[in-house]
């Protein structure tokens, strides 16, 4: 039992430690410690001294060995507590226990006679056990020792002779302890290292002279705390102790107080005395502190103990059995219960319980018993207890909450305990290196623990279930699925009964076979019926095994008697999808009319048939329910009839047909139309056209009546009866007219018009309702389930739909649970009702009588079998053991309810399958020892104190009584019921013989699995009276399978192989799958092959005479060229086909003799030839005897797997050696026009040749004569000669012009390519001029000069065109221009035309233009005009826009970085985060275990960042709370207000102690000293899940105050948006954790903002935002262009990487933030809603929100600072190029700039503010300069401080992993841990931050401009300028930071990147 030690007095060294870990030799503990006999047993530690004591004083040794040595060292070692010495002083006081009149009635209570009285062990003595009793040597205070007392008593009452010779006898015989032996069982049944306990100091005391013995070697063990409430007992508990209570008790010495001291629960630390009586305290399972490892909480349940006085009041336990007047008391120890909860394994220990009354006994957590008691004691048990289950209420709420299914559970469950398992090890381990590290003394003091032991190496561990060690449990889904089942059965009168409390006035009801093939034994034809009312609450489910109108009675019976029982008016109007109108047939269409509009069309005659006559149908709900209820056809099923009948969904027209039948079903409600239209001109919006989302929300949709409906669908139909595709394949099939005829009539009767109603339109729909058998299908877990678990998952999720729609329904005035739990809130209404009056939850309704109704698997279905619900197969026999087989009793009759056994618990809401009645015997369906003869036998509880059951017939054929999910199978119900099949790789041959005979007769019909299964099952039936029959029953799913199997034998070989064997046979396919098809008939299309070779195009010019002539001589000469060369080659063979090596046949599967089998496979590249006596011969001698085998049989052999495996190798060797040629290269030079060889031969079309007079050579080629002028084509050399000679010009009579090409100075801007060179002037353009690559090399900072002559002056150069080409012989790279230099002959003008980019050979020709920048209206030559369009079209068609979320600035079109290209991308080399110490906690997904460990990891990460070591130590101060609101990572949320939010209920008087003395809330307002952080954008965003565990986020209000010291400080805080009881007002006097977990919360949620809102959506989104609208409206040499590109840059490239890293699946969002991925686009789209153009400008943004005259707000300083210069120096750059505001005004790229900055960024909001056009010089230059602020400086100050202040996580954790507290006072600093961020989130969210924080080694810091533009004259004089003035900033922030503790540094200009670059 716990014991609380006193501090030792002396110090003995370490002599009493080591004694402790002794291990007992003797005794029925043996095995045991000193220290757990001490701890767990003082009674017989007593014992054993007094018998010790007895011996030395009587003289007689009683034996010498190791066990006596034993025997004294452990006396020894007792004595040496002060405990023990006074102890024995009190006994040796002299205390007795007399014996009295009403002893005859007490319990023996132990030993085989424990529940017998003392009376009849007296009366009984002849027996022998009395004397037994007393010949005994007990302890006193003893059980036994009472007893004696009072058999002596009887003894001298009855004779005058005395029992000297027993008490002689008694110091003589060995020590015994007592012969309790289930005490004994109960005891050592539970390990010391199950349970947790304190550890503690052992008292040294002096003991008396006892021989040492030597000490052997001990392990370490743990004490093991017993029950404390014991000590206090009932007087028939005899105590284990003298000290302990008796029926007389004697007043204990205060040295003794420890042994009665009481204690709540199952924990042994003392209460202060402020804390409640231990009674008025739930008992919970508690965790105590002790060792790190093996050790399961516990949970104590006594509830006859004093400790549940409190909650027991007056009440009488009840007695197990029965008694009148019951007498419960303790009888003992009870027994250990293993628990399995969602935090791992604990123990249930329970009391042992008699009545004095009836004398039996039994366990406190019986089951039985536990039913007896009321609800406020079992509420208090954790966890769920039946006969052989145990599990915690965790699980199950788990379990219900996530609806996973029990398999899932057991996964987590079990990986839960493994889990705790290995760390408890790793924590074993951790503790032994301590231990050997003190020894060694690394902590500065050795011990001499090592010199003790004899041995060094620690006890092992072991495995996880090691009985005296961990011992773990391990949890199977069977054992969930019977937890699970148990639930159901608790929670199923209440679902039953709320469901029969619901009601509606409008019916919608629908059948699906979905949800009904999970089920084991549904048949083929068993469907869920589920009926709606007009909130889509479900009011009646069911399931039947026919979707006919009969089997519906008795639901709508039911539903008649519960609304007439209620008094509710029943419902008026149903819709449903079938047998809405009486029953009518239409005739079949005859073939090719539906090629007729006139079979069409609708006659009187038409429609006189179809509205004569009966229209009402006698469906169950008019026939059961309400005579008078308006049946109507469900729109949805109308128009799925219709599409059903179309060719495709893929045919083109189909879309646009479903979307005009959609049309003409449903028409706007015209007076909700003309209501919008009045909203729009009450708005302004003009014309008022409303859009169509508008409409369909604020406007109702009807469906007109007959003749208009007719009308509408009647044009749709003829507008499609005949389209056709491209292809001539029609939109609609032939039965599409019947279809029509069939629906026409239901239009006619009036089933699809809106019912006339008075108070306006009835809504329809059927999203709901498809929807909810969507989830239905969810609800059942697995693909096939018992019916039980059905049963229990279907309606639990009916539950909870019909609970969750009353959410969704948000009525005001409804009051609903946030939690669904039937049985808990029934409870909650019945108990608020009977203390308060009313019902807490009255929303839900609970039926106050049982209507009779059954729903699910249970509903009665007249004239059908009933699927059998066995609640009791799982807890009444074995799951290993065979049910015992009985002979069938002839007749069967239902057992009465007296024969239930005890343990069942009567339930209205089901019926034991005994009950039922069955219609007659079932049919036998197989051997003499058919599943039909099963009898159930029910099986004793574990208590063997409970009469055992009676035996139970069951009525229905059983399956094997398993909880298995996939335990059964079964075939149609009318095959008998439940019944074993057998899978088809089971089949027996006869089975696949029959089945493949029925599957070839049944070929080619529309349900040909139901027709083979049916027919099947009736041969089944037939051979069911042969005794030696192999037809065994299987089912439809199986045969489905079996077909799909023999689909895929048949179609091994490939889809590819085209020839005609294979085109031939998938022909014959074809038409034997749609021949004899009575739905489809899809005529097979012939399509034309596809054109090659186009035609040649038309002639240009007219045909004369000769032309034609000339073509017609051209064609004989062709055709006399080709005879001539068929007759010079020899004749070709027609192709054959190869011939087989092996059987010397030909390689097909037709055209050989049948002497072997050959057979095409491929499979992937691998195609594999089989040939039948190739394989015989290779395998012949393994066992492959058949030469025609087959390929089917072939690939079920291992010679198949062997053969395709070397076939791979061949393919593959052959690949490789494929890959290895090496390639022909073409020696010498090529030509440039024809790419053919330079070299003058016969395979050659060059000729060389020269001219006099003319140095050089002249190389003749037909394609360059044809570029030329006079262009030839038919001409050859010689008559080309004169030509060209006369034509040819010397060089002296050209111009010449040198072009000198320059390459870039960086190392890699060289390339091995050469470059042609065109220059364009205004008279003109050369001739294309290579680069001569032999002489020149386009190297790093080389200068190529290229001499380009013309034949007569170009003008003005205004343009040069490049290309660069490739050279032969040399891979193709990329080669950086930078410029080209022009000069004319004379040297006299000089161009310089820049580059500075990349050129690739892919771009063709790129123009470059000079370096004047200038405006549109300022350019002057036309060229260049067309250069600046032609540049923007070709940039417009490379950048596009796209969507990156709905509502959210648009961005790049481009997925990954390879088409941006070389000039948009950039490498980016920074300094490097030191990453080391944030690896290796992937796998830690646990929270952190103290904030010392937290504490280091941050001294490993912040050596060198004194920022962070700064926010580490004071993040927690409400001062630097308000410090980080003004300078943090995000300045941008906090806000000046002059009212309190109407959301935020705070008062004056609230707030007063936190104002300065004698002000108030409102003059501080006034004042302008209160401040808000409201982050309302993140209300309502969804919650990430990490680790498997549901993150939370919060939208707080938070009010900070200005005080008179100059601190912004947090006055109050609100976690959520929405006030109430349950969302509290923190403010800084509550306790502090709450007020500190309330700044942790709105720091979480400032991360979120902060992230996706000030950093990507400003600066990165919106800068991509202007960086594609720069490059595609504003040319390159735009003085605007040039000067924010150098801002924008690097944002295209930075924004894809993060795109599709940080905010795609596995990236840092998805694995470790809060909002996750889902949370994105919402958070990015409110952030963007809220955006206006203000707030994008710093001194209107600091202006509005009232924080730029703040002292100590050193970002808005900073900011106004770096604003004013970039401002100043944009508006000097704008005066270089605007003269006037009209320049601005006309200029038309600058507009179309800032519309498509408007159209996309801004998203057309005018309400944002943006700008839609510039009309001033000011509204331009104010633009420009937000641009490149929030481009460099905000970007810089809201990225590179995350890793500061972000470092010490609990400053600004990026998740919480609980949900926001809902009252104070509930959260010690302890538990903030557990809200924290994980481990492995932590530090994957820290190295993130760590990446994104780290500059670039060669960054461009702001105003820098590296390009040539600002390298001279008046731009070079402005850049100068900035960079002075922002010089002078640099040095006022620095001497500013000199005077501050925390220097405010990130918007220091010399630390502000010029762009978005990380």
């Amino acid at each position: 039992m716990p014991w609380l030690w006193s501090v030792r007095e002396e110090d003995a060294s370490d002599r009493v430690e080591v004694l402790a870990e002794y291990i007992l030799q003797f005794g029925k503990y043996k095995g045991k410690s000193f220290r757990w006999l001490l701890e767990n047993d003082v009674g017989y530690t007593m014992y054993l001294i007094k018998s010790l004591q007895k011996e030395e004083a009587s003289g007689i040794c009683m034996g010498e060995g190791h066990s006596k040595d034993s025997l004294l060292s452990f006396v020894n070692y007792a004595l040496s507590f002060a405990e023990i010495q006074t102890l024995l002083t009190y006994e040796a006081s002299g205390v007795g226990v007399a014996a009295s009149l009403s002893d005859d009635d007490q319990l023996v209570g132990f030993g085989s006679r424990a529940k017998s009285t003392w009376k009849e062990i007296w009366d009984s003595r002849a027996d022998g056990y009395a004397n037994f009793v007393l010949g005994k040597s007990c302890v006193p205070g003893t059980r036994m020792f009472k007893l004696q007392q009072y058999l002596r008593k009887r003894q001298q009452a009855a004779s005058a002779a005395t029992s000297a010779e027993h008490a002689s006898k008694a110091a003589a015989k060995p020590l015994v302890m007592e012969e309790d032996e289930e005490l004994e069982r109960a005891m050592l049944s539970i390990s010391p290292s199950k349970l947790e306990a304190h550890s503690f100091a052992v008292p040294a005391v002096e003991a008396p002279a006892i021989p040492e013995a030597d000490v052997p070697t001990a392990a370490l063990s743990k004490p093991c705390p017993d029950t404390t409430a014991e000590l206090q007992a009932s007087p028939v508990d005899a105590p284990a102790s003298p000290g302990v209570k008796s029926k007389t008790p004697v007043p204990l010495p205060p040295e003794l107080a420890f042994l009665v001291k009481e204690t709540a629960g199952p924990t042994s630390i003392e209460r202060p005395e402020s804390t409640p009586a231990p009674s008025a305290q739930p008992p919970v399972p508690v965790v105590l502190p002790a060792y790190d490892h093996d050790l399961h909480p516990f949970f104590i349940w006594k509830p006859e103990s004093d400790i549940m006085v409190r909650l027991r009041n007056t009440y009488i336990l009840p007695c197990l059995h029965g008694c009148p007047h019951p007498q419960v008391v303790s009888a003992g120890v009870g027994r250990p219960r293993v628990i399995v909860g969602t935090s791992g394994q604990y123990y249930i220990l329970s009391s042992r319980l008699c009545c004095k009354a009836c004398r039996r006994n039994w366990f406190a957590d019986s089951p039985r018993w536990l039913e007896k008691l009321p609800k406020r004691f079992t509420n208090l048990l954790p966890a769920f207890i039946t006969y052989k289950k145990a599990i915690c209420k965790s699980v199950m709420d788990e379990l219900r909450r996530t609806g996973k299914s029990p398999t899932d559970m057991t996964n987590q469950v079990n990986e839960l305990m493994h889990l705790k398992y290995e760390r408890a090890h790793l924590a074993y381990l951790h503790a032994i290196e301590s231990v050997r590290d003190a020894e060694a003394g690394v902590y500065g003091q050795r011990t001499i623990g090592h010199f003790l032991r004899k041995e060094d190496a620690p006890r092992a561990f072991g495995p996880y279930d090691d009985a005296d060690g961990w011992c773990g449990v391990s949890v199977s889904a069977y054992y969930l699925t019977d937890c699970l089942l148990d639930e159901f059965r608790r929670q199923e009168p209440a679902m039953s009964k709320i469901l029969q409390g619901t009601f509606g006035q409008i019916f919608r009801s629908d059948h699906t076979r979905k949800v009904a093939q999970k089920v084991t034994l549904a048949s083929g034809a068993m469907s869920s019926y589920a009926v709606m009312n007009e909130n889509w609450l479900i009011v009646s489910w069911v399931m039947v095994q026919s979707e006919t109108e009969r089997s519906l009675e008795p639901m709508y019976q039911g539903m008649a008697k519960r609304y007439s029982d209620a008094g509710v008016e029943k419902a008026g109007y149903h819709w449903m999808d079938r047998d809405c109108c009486a029953r009518f047939k239409i005739a079949d269409c005859t073939p090719g009319e539906h090629l007729h509009w006139d079979a069409w069309k609708t006659t009187p005659s038409i429609v006189a048939d179809a509205t004569s006559g009966p229209l009402l149908n006698n469906c169950a709900s008019r026939l059961h329910y309400n005579t008078n209820i308006a049946v109507k056809l469900d729109l949805f099923h109308c128009l799925r009839r219709f599409t059903r009948e179309c060719t495709s969904e893929h045919h083109p027209l189909y879309s646009t047909f479903c979307q005009l039948l959609s049309a003409a079903f449903t028409v706007v409600d015209q007076e909700d139309l003309k209501k919008l239209q009045d909203a729009y001109v009450f708005c302004g919006i003009h014309p008022p056209n409303p859009t169509k989302q508008h409409i369909r929300e604020h406007c109702r949709t009807k469906i007109p009546q007959p003749a208009e409906l007719l009308n509408r669908v009647e044009k749709v139909l003829k507008h499609f009866h005949q389209a056709t595709d491209p292809n001539n394949v029609p939109l609609f099939k032939p039965s599409m007219l019947k279809t029509w005829r069939i629906q026409r009539v239901h239009i006619l009767r009036g089933c699809l018009s809106d019912p006339e109603l008075s108070e306006g339109i009835m809504y329809r729909g059927t999203s709901q309702q498809e929807g909810y058998h969507f989830h239905q299908a969810q609800w059942i877990t697995g693909t096939h389930v018992s019916p039980e678990l059905f049963q229990a998952q279907g309606m639990t999720g009916v539950a909870r739909w019909n609970y969750q729609r009353l959410v969704d329904l948000k009525q005001p005035g409804v009051i609903l649970p946030a939690v669904f739990d039937p049985t808990l809130t029934v409870e909650l209404n019945c108990a608020s009702r009977r203390v308060t009056g009313q019902e807490k939850y009255p929303a839900l309704h609970l039926s106050d009588r049982d209507t009779g109704e059954r729903f699910g698997l249970e509903y009665r279905e007249p004239g059908c079998r009933p699927v059998p619900l066995d609640w009791d197969k799982h807890r009444t026999q074995k799951r290993d053991e065979p049910a015992a087989l009985v002979p069938p009793s002839p007749v069967q009759t239902p057992a009465p309810a007296q024969a239930l056994a005890p343990d069942e618990p009567p339930s209205s809401s089901w019926t034991p399958l005994s009950a039922m009645t069955s219609p007659g015997p079932a049919p036998f369906v197989g051997r003499p020892l058919s599943p039909g003869a099963l009898l159930k036998l029910k099986m004793p509880p574990d208590d063997d104190q409970e009469p055992a059951a009676a035996m139970e017939v069951s009525h229905a054929l059983p399956l094997p009584l398993r909880s298995a999910p996939r335990s059964a199978r079964t075939g149609p119900v009318k095959t008998g019921g439940r019944v074993f099949v057998l899978d088809h790789t089971r089949w027996t041959p006869p089975m696949k013989e029959a089945i493949d005979s029925l599957l070839q007769k049944y070929h080619g019909e529309k349900d040909i699995l139901r027709l083979v299964d049916q027919e099947y099952a009736d041969m089944v039936h037939r051979s069911a009276t042969d005794p030696n029959s192999l037809l065994h029953p299987t089912t439809k799913l199986h045969i489905s399978r079996y077909v799909k199997h023999l689909a895929k034998l048949l179609n091994t070989s490939s889809s590819l192989n085209t020839s005609q064997e294979k085109l031939l046979e998938t022909q014959q396919l074809w038409h034997s799958l749609t021949e004899g098809s009575k739905t489809a008939s899809v005529p097979v299309v012939t399509m034309e092959p596809a054109i090659v070779n186009p035609p040649t195009p038309a002639l240009t010019t007219s045909l004369t005479p000769d032309a034609i002539e000339k073509i017609v001589e051209g064609i004989l000469d062709r055709q006399q060229q080709q005879q001539q060369q068929q007759q010079h080659q020899p004749e070709q063979k027609k192709r054959q086909t190869k011939t087989c090596l092996a059987c010397g046949q030909p390689k097909s599967r037709y055209e050989n003799d049948g002497s072997s089998i050959h057979f095409f496979y491929q499979q992937g590249p691998v195609r594999y030839f089989y040939c039948s006596k190739k394989v015989h011969q290779s395998y012949a001698a393994e066992g492959l005897s058949d030469p025609k085998m087959p390929f089917v049989e072939f690939a079920e052999t291992e010679f198949f797997q062997r053969e395709l495996e070397a076939t791979k190798r061949r393919v593959e060797e052959k690949m490789e050696k494929k890959r290895k040629r090496p390639e022909s290269q073409q020696a010498g030079r090529l030509c440039r026009f024809c790419h053919m060889n330079l070299k003058q031969g016969p395979n050659s079309p060059h000729i060389h040749t020269g001219f006099p007079g003319v140095a050089g050579k002249y190389i003749y080629c037909p394609s360059k004569i044809l570029q030329l002028p006079a262009r030839k084509p038919s001409c050859y050399f010689p008559s080309l000669a004169g030509y060209i000679a006369s034509n040819y010009v010397t060089t002296t009579q050209m111009e010449v012009y040198q072009v000198t090409l320059r390459t870039s100075q960086e190392k890699r801007a060289g390339t091995y390519c050469t470059a042609r060179v065109t220059l364009v002037g205004t008279d003109g353009e050369s001739l294309p001029t290579s680069l001569d690559y032999m002489q020149q090399h386009l190297t790093a900072g080389s200068a190529c000069v290229i001499t380009v002559k013309t034949e007569k002056p170009l003008g003005t150069i205004g343009l040069v065109r490049l290309r660069l080409e490739n050279r032969p012989g040399f891979p193709g790279m990329d080669w950086h221009c930078q410029g080209v230099e022009v000069k004319t002959g004379s040297g006299e003008d000089h161009d310089y035309f820049p580059c500075d980019k990349w050129l690739q050979t892919a771009d063709g020709d790129v123009e470059l233009r000079n370096d004047k920048m200038c405006i549109l209206s300022s350019e002057t030559l036309q060229i260049l005009k067309d250069h600046r369009l032609k540049e923007l079209q070709s940039k417009q068609q490379h950048i596009r826009w796209r969507t990156y979320a709905e509502g959210v600035p648009h961005c790049l079109d481009m997925a990954s970085l390879m088409p941006l290209g070389p000039n948009l991308s950039y490498s980016r080399q920074s300094t490097g985060a030191d990453l080391q110490y944030l690896r290796g906690f992937a796998e830690r997904a646990s929270s952190w275990s103290s904030f010392r460990e937290l504490e280091t990891l941050f001294s490993f990460n912040a050596r060198d960042n004194a920022i962070a070591k700064y926010v580490q130590a004071h993040w927690s101060e409400d001062s630097f709370f308000g410090y980080q609101c003004l300078n943090g990572c995000n300045p941008l949320v906090v806000r000046q207000i002059r009212h309190v939010p109407p959301n935020m209920p705070v008062s004056s008087s609230m707030l007063r102690p936190f104002l300065p003395e004698g002000s108030s809330l409102e003059q501080e307002m006034e004042q302008g000293t209160i401040f808000l952080l409201d982050y309302e954008v993140v209300d309502g965003v969804p919650a990430n899940t990490i680790n498997g565990v549901q993150q939370y986020l919060a939208a707080p209000l938070c009010l900070l105050h200005y005080d008179q010291q100059g601190a912004l400080k947090p006055i109050a805080i609100q976690l959520q948006q929405t006030p109430g009881p349950q969302n509290p007002v923190f403010v800084p006097s509550d306790p502090e954790p709450d007020w500190l977990l309330a700044k942790i919360w709105v720091r979480c949620a400032d991360f979120q903002c902060h992230q996706l809102i000030s950093h990507f959506l400003i600066t990165h989104l919106l800068g991509e935002v202007y960086c594609i609208a720069t490059l595609r409206q504003l040319p390159e040499i735009h003085p605007l262009h040039q000067v924010l590109m150098p801002h924008m840059q690097t944002t295209l490239q930075i924004n894809i990487q993060a795109r599709v890293s940080l905010l795609s699946q596995g990236g840092v969002f998805d694995k470790s933030i809060a909002c996750g991925l889902e949370g994105i686009p919402v958070l990015l789209r409110r952030g963007t809603e809220r955006l206006t153009y203000r707030a994008l400008c710093v001194p209107d943004d600091l202006s509005d929100r009232g924080v730029q005259e703040l002292p100590i707000s050193y970002y808005a300083q900073d900011a106004l600072r770096v604003w004013g210069a970039l401002h100043s120096f944009v508006e000097s750059w704008l005066d270089l190029f605007y003269p006037s505001n009209l320049a601005v005004q006309q200029d038309a790229e600058l507009q179309n700039w800032i519309q498509e900055i408007f159209t996309h960024g801004a998203l057309g909001q005018e309400q944002s503010g943006f700008p839609q056009a510039f009309q001033t010089k000011m509204e331009l230059c104010k633009f420009l300069t937000m641009v490149i602020f929030n481009c460099s400086a905000l970007h810089a100050a809201v990225n590179f401080s995350q890793l500061d202040f972000n470092l010490w996580m609990p400053n600004c954790p990026a998740t919480m992993s609980l949900p926001p507290p809902q009252s104070k006072g509930t959260v010690t600093m302890e538990d903030l841990l557990s809200i924290l961020p994980a481990v492995n989130a932590t530090c994957s969210v820290l190295t993130t931050l760590s990446l994104l924080s780290q500059p670039a080694v060669a960054y461009v810091p702001l105003g820098h401009y590296r390009e040539r533009q600002f390298s001279s004259g008046a731009p070079q004089r402005l850049v100068e300028a900035l960079q002075k003035e922002l010089r002078a900033i640099v040095g006022e922030i620095a001497e500013r930071n000199r005077g501050l503790q925390l220097p405010y540094i990130y918007l220091s200009p010399d630390r502000i990147e010029n762009s978005v670059a990380i």
